[in-house]
């Protein structure tokens, strides 16, 4: 399951539009909501980043269905969550996470 951080709003907008939670939640993307100023910092530029890298990728291939547009969501998170270098920790989440797993 993929899960988006949110900082609490109950629209995720692509491209302009607005989309409720329900849709996300109907498409196998689970929700966890940020509720410190410092979580939601942190979430906006991911968040932010994502929107963007999304929309992009979405108008460069002509993606004009919510099915494709899912597929490249999900091909975005993967990404960034096994290949993006984040800017704060200089590190790739998936490889942070799992060193914080071993070393406890």
């Amino acid at each position: 399951m993929i899960l988006l951080t949110i900082s609490g709003h109950h629209i995720f907008k692509i491209n302009g539009i607005a989309l409720p939670l329900r849709i996300l939640k109907d498409c196998g993307i689970g929700v966890i909501y940020a509720l410190s100023p410092q979580a939601k910092g942190k979430i906006e530029r991911s968040y932010s980043w994502l929107q963007a890298r999304v929309v992009r990728q979405c108008a460069k291939d002509n993606i004009t269905t919510f099915n494709n547009m899912q597929q490249i969501f999900r091909n975005e998170i993967e990404r960034y969550n096994t290949r993006q270098v984040h800017s704060a920790t200089k590190e790739i989440p998936v490889i942070r996470f799992e060193n914080a797993i071993q070393n406890g």
